[in-house]
């Protein structure tokens, strides 16, 4: 490799990882946007220039993992064709505009990733640490408003929230990276490493989580630290007494800060109400929606398109009710997207984008297990059980704050994975 290539390569590591970083904070939009258009152009560029080496690369990579690229490419067109006519059109929302803008990104990272990588052990590994660290640095933010709100309760006690100490939005991306703060463990060698993977992207996380409120949450925890006990335990069964030994005393540890959190206390005792009215919800709401004619192929892109709809079927006449709302500042009641996150994007996206988004899921469970099965590789596992914790069961209990856009960033990663495992093997 020239010298002017392996540059080239860097900086597009470099802005990957600030863009993988930053992805998850509103705060830090021009960022992550300056760092993904350097890494396109960058992309473009090292393809124009070194177009063997990049079209190699295309072509083992689509190989590799031609269906879950292609999965992203149709989504992407068929969002953006239900977007040309949507529901409603609000003057500072283009739901084509918005909903191009938003999946584009994700597969600029799939086109990015397909051009640059070459199944390089460093390359992926330090991707894999940019996880962690936005996982680090996105736990310090609401730790930072936590330890605030502390301060601001000891002086107003009447400002303490019925739903948790933590914001609950913490809590999807506990349900994202977990999975992925549990292979550290196994993947890094030095022990040092290993202890600060588990303290800040495991054992912080969860007792952050608990202080969450959410259920839902608490559910997909588990699944990944379990799912992972398990399936390392079939592989290496020399490690089932030290995993047993772990879970217990963690167990125990995270315990006592459950058993002193009045939000965890509150949502255990809901046991009448395991989904908080949200199939409820759903029953009502997915009827209206098949009524309108719309059911098939959606409203369109855009929050606003749900909350439009039911407007106007409330205005209709329709039994509607406000079970779940959010007060703006301009005093107006709107509707919470709050069904199981399938449903919840059928609204969106219709029965066809719906059943898409499902096969997508599942291609991409289907693809990380079988990898697993067949290499141990640790990655694999990881990238099964976030999507499952995040899609498949914290999916049961929420739509509004799970994200589509996840799904092209996993593909992404799996091509990765795929390609480095095929040219350089696993880490077991």
């Amino acid at each position: 490799m020239s010298k002017a290539k392996s540059c080239v390569d860097g900086a597009i590591l470099v802005f990957l990882m600030i863009f993988f970083i930053t992805e998850h904070h509103y705060e830090f939009t021009a960022i992550k946007n300056l760092s993904l258009y350097l890494c396109l152009f960058l992309a473009l560029l090292s393809l124009g220039i070194w177009r063997s080496e990049g079209i190699e690369n295309l072509k083992f990579n689509f190989k590799n993992t031609k269906f879950a690229l292609i999965f992203a490419l149709i989504f992407l067109i068929y969002s953006c064709a239900v977007s040309i006519f949507p529901y409603t059109s609000l003057e500072n929302f283009n739901p084509l505009g918005k909903c191009f803008s938003m999946y584009f990104r994700g597969l600029a990272i799939i086109f990015i990733v397909s051009v640059w990588f070459d199944g390089s052990k460093n390359k992926l590994k330090w991707l894999f640490i940019a996880i962690l660290m936005a996982f680090v640095f996105v736990s310090v933010y609401f730790l930072e408003h936590f330890i605030r709100f502390y301060d601001e309760v000891s002086v107003r006690p009447d400002k303490l929230r019925d739903d948790g100490t933590i914001y609950r939005s913490y809590a999807v991306f506990v349900d994202r990276f977990l999975a992925f703060g549990i292979a550290g463990i196994f993947i890094f060698k030095n022990k040092f490493l290993k202890i600060a993977v588990f303290l800040l992207c495991v054992f912080l996380p969860i007792v952050m989580d608990i202080y969450t409120g959410a259920r839902g949450s608490y559910l997909a925890a588990l699944c990944a630290i379990f799912g992972f006990a398990f399936f390392i335990a079939i592989k290496h069964k020399n490690l089932v007494k030290w995993l047993a030994l772990s879970i217990f005393l963690g167990g125990i540890c995270v315990g006592v800060f459950a058993a002193n959190s009045d939000a965890f206390e509150r949502k255990m005792s809901q046991r009448t109400n395991i989904t908080s009215n949200r199939t409820a919800l759903a029953k009502e709401r997915v009827p209206l929606l098949i009524q309108s004619g719309k059911a098939i192929f959606g409203l369109g892109h855009g929050y606003v398109q749900y909350d439009k709809f039911l407007s106007d079927q409330k205005a209709a006449g329709k039994t509607v009710h406000f079970e779940r709302k959010s007060v703006y500042k301009n005093a107006e009641f709107h509707f919470f997207n709050d069904e199981p996150f399938f449903i919840g994007n059928a609204f969106y996206y219709g029965f066809v984008g719906c059943a898409m988004l499902f096969a997508w899921f599942c291609f991409l469970l289907f693809s990380s297990f079988k990898g697993y099965q067949k290499t141990g590789e640790i990655l694999y596992l990881a990238l099964f059980l976030s999507v499952l914790c995040y899609f498949g069961i914290r999916g049961i209990f929420e739509c509004t704050n799970l994200q589509i856009l996840y799904l092209f960033y996993m593909s992404a990663f799996l091509v990765m994975i795929n390609s480095k495992v095929a040219k350089n093997g696993a880490y077991e």
